[in-house]
Formats: C-alpha cells, structure tokens, sequence
C-alpha cells in the first residue's frame, strides 16, 4: 500500500485504554467513593487495625491488601475495585460503627474538587459489574503487553 505511506496500526494497549478509560466514567462517582473509602483507612495505623478486626468479625479470609489506584492507570483501579469488592461486609461494618468514614466522604474533596457524599447502595452493583466488565480488558492488556514474545497476531482472536 504505497510503500507503508497511509498503513497505520494503532498500539492493541492504548486502544484498550481509551476504551476502558471512557467507560469508566459511567460509574465515576462509584469508583471515586470507594478511592476515598480506601484512602481513608489506608491513612492511619489504627484504622487498618480496625478494617482489620471487622474482616475478622465478617469472616474474610481474602489474603488480598488494598491498593489505591493512579488516576491515570485503569488497571490500578480494576485492582482496587477487585479487591475492595472482597470487603464489602468490612466496609459496611466499618461504616455502621464509624460515623468517621461517612463524614469523611460527604465532607472530603476529592482531587477534582468533587465532593462523592456517602456510599450508596448503586456503589456496590456498579463496582461488581465494572470489575466484571475490566476482568476480560485486563487478562487481554496482560497478554499483548509482552516484551519477549510476539502479541499482535497472537492476540487477534481475543479482540475480535
């Protein structure tokens, strides 16, 4: 095709991110909620001990550590919706015996300047179905961001 002039073959990892990065932003507020419900505790020793006694209470055995996402990083926040999805009932519990989490997210500005108020019950659907949703764009984003071995026609199949 005229020597390569007009043949242009857009990067598999950053098509998946815009993709991923504009259906995000449905579920905004949700994924901003639980950013802060995660900062909040991650910010104090004494918080994670508690967050760590309502896992015991609720019976959850994930082995799985909070992270917080980069903004700018779509897998980050699959991670810290995947995991935060497993700590649901600590969450809930926390939030029933420290008024502290709710006042801290109706008072709280986020990085935008947004004020995300307090859990909803919407949150906790809309977390599960975008975990469920950015599970299958991050196992594909893994397998063609290899740097050893070939992954465009490798990974075809997958996309379409």
């Amino acid at each position: 095709m005229k020597s390569g002039e007009h043949l242009h073959v857009g990067c598999m990892a950053h098509i998946l991110n815009l993709i991923v990065q504009d259906d995000l932003k449905d579920i905004d507020a949700s994924v901003k909620r639980v950013r802060q419900m995660v900062k909040y505790i991650n910010v104090s020793p004494a918080r994670i001990r508690k967050f760590n006694r309502y896992c015991k209470f609720e019976n959850i055995e994930c082995k799985k550590s909070f992270c917080l996402d980069v903004l700018t990083r779509w897998n980050s926040t699959y991670l810290m919706l995947d995991t935060a999805q497993y700590f649901e009932t600590a969450f809930n519990r926390y939030d029933l015996e420290d008024s502290g989490l709710s006042t801290y997210l109706a008072t709280n500005v986020c990085e935008d300047g947004s004020v995300v108020g307090v859990l909803e019950n919407d949150d906790r659907k809309n977390v599960r179905n975008m975990v469920l949703f950015l599970k299958r764009f991050y196992d594909l984003t893994v397998r063609i961001s290899g740097a050893l071995y070939v992954t465009s026609n490798v990974q075809f199949k997958d996309i379409v």
